[in-house]
């Protein structure tokens, strides 16, 4: 008989939805991190908002800031799932690659972040 570990898998999944909560709000504060984007407002902001966060006593890297900000921004409310991990979507990085992998997924394998990373370097490694 298999654990029950619901308790631990809910407050995992509150934990990737502050993810979002956390991207979408840098998104909204610091602008979008694309450069082609009507909204891009260059690094000062997202660099103001990770010194304020130090100054408030939450150490974060300007790189985990970035991820955040860059994953809430290329998925959307409208391309993500709540039963997917933050993590394969981060790993995935655009929706399209995302959809192309679990299209392709052999049924029985599950999707992790070594998956998408190895199905994304086989597909690399085929367009050259």
């Amino acid at each position: 008989m298999k654990p029950d570990h619901q308790a631990i898998l809910h407050t995992v999944q509150k934990l990737d939805k502050a993810r979002w909560d956390l991207g979408d709000a840098l998104v909204a504060e610091c602008g979008a991190p694309d450069p082609t984007s009507a909204s891009y407002d260059g690094p000062g902001k997202l660099r103001a908002a990770w010194h304020y966060l130090q100054e408030n006593g939450y150490s974060c890297s300007l790189e985990d800031l970035s991820k955040l900000r860059r994953v809430a921004y290329v998925f959307g409310p409208s391309n993500r799932r709540f039963n997917l991990s933050w993590d394969l979507y981060a790993e995935a990085g655009t929706p399209e690659m995302l959809e192309a992998i679990m299209a392709d997924i052999p049924k029985g394998t599950p999707l992790t972040k070594s998956y998408i990373a190895s199905m994304r370097k086989r597909w690399r490694h085929h367009e050259r």
